[in-house]
């Protein structure tokens, strides 16, 4: 609010100075009238004149010679009065803007060490992926590859000793060849699901919830309110990983049986809620059964992509009493 004042007082001693400076512009013209004026009339109200012209026409000149002598005078009081004027708006236009360059100089440092602790905090979440997707990756696919080569290598031994258990072996193996397939498909879905570059963000959210129903017990209730618009990559794929991960801290650590999510389309931005009657967690006391921060994204990750894309988050819950996420991000 201050600095808007003070924005609006700069503009008026701009505008001053340029009004001061129309004025003396005038002044100094008028006082060069003046003066060619007084110099004409000197030049012929001179003695030889006096003597041959009637006595009241050298009268006149002399008066109007007085006339141009004490506007000269007046115009340089003048003058030197606005010259003083526009000095001092000068002044404290300098005053105002060297305060101006200081809150600039200050608004930037504190610009740049806020985008340096984002990007730090971006690149703490890049790794964190990182280590989430080589967690998955040696948890489900390396392990069955790994089981898969000791299959492979008693099926060779087992060729020629006892054929019929050898082709069992290469049957199991076919099975598990075709589990990490479906693990591998999994994990390219995680990463980006190709439906969220092709499809509305209402139907990517109804999928994903339709898969959270086939992999749990959990009773999934969606809506969507508003007229459906297409929304930027960047929002579509921020409330996926939203959903996708209110939803993995739901199934895992909540121990809940029923879910809601409402989607919203607004006039300039897109709200989301996610609500749960699982067993909730306290804020206060650290308890966080709803999601372990040490080993997945959970919260932190949401209020970090929330916050990259300036919308808005809150979440609340208490122990024993389900926990309620709410989501808004602009349209972009």
């Amino acid at each position: 609010m201050v600095y808007d004042f003070l924005e609006k007082y700069k503009a008026e001693l701009m505008l001053e100075i340029e009004n001061s400076t129309k004025e003396l512009t005038d002044l100094n013209l008028r006082l060069k009238e003046s003066v060619y004026y007084l110099k004409s009339l000197e030049i012929v109200n001179d003695e030889n004149y006096k003597a041959f012209s009637p006595r009241k026409i050298v009268n006149e000149n002399e008066n109007k010679i007085n006339f141009y002598k004490s506007e000269i005078k007046r115009y340089k009081f003048l003058i030197q009065k606005k010259v003083e004027k526009i000095k001092s708006y000068e002044n404290k236009l300098n005053e105002l803007s060297s305060f101006f360059e200081f809150t600039k100089e200050k608004h930037k440092s504190e610009s740049i060490k806020t985008k340096e602790e984002e990007r730090i905090k971006i690149l703490e979440v890049q790794e964190d992926e990182r280590k989430r997707i080589a967690r998955d990756l040696h948890d489900t696919v390396v392990q069955n590859l790994t089981h898969t080569i000791h299959k492979i290598e008693l099926a060779s031994k087992l060729v020629e000793i006892d054929p019929i258990r050898s082709k069992l072996e290469l049957l199991k193996m076919e099975s598990n060849v075709r589990d990490i397939v479906n693990e591998m498909r999994t994990v390219i879905y995680n990463l980006h699901p190709l439906s969220v570059d092709d499809l509305e963000i209402d139907v990517v959210v109804g999928h994903e919830l339709n898969r959270v129903k086939e992999i749990s017990d959990l009773n999934v209730q969606y809506k969507v309110e508003g007229d459906i618009v297409k929304v930027s990559p960047v929002v579509s794929i921020t409330l996926f990983r939203i959903i996708q991960e209110a939803c993995n801290n739901i199934v895992k650590h909540a121990n809940a049986n029923n879910v809601n999510v409402l989607l919203k389309y607004l006039a300039n931005s897109i709200e989301m809620r996610i609500d749960d009657d699982g067993a909730g967690f306290d804020f206060n006391t650290g308890n966080t059964s709803y999601c372990d921060s040490n080993k997945s994204f959970g919260l932190v990750m949401m209020k970090e992509r929330v916050s990259l894309l300036s919308g808005e988050i809150s979440i609340e819950s208490s122990l024993g009493e389900g926990t309620s996420i709410f989501i808004k991000i602009p349209k972009q």
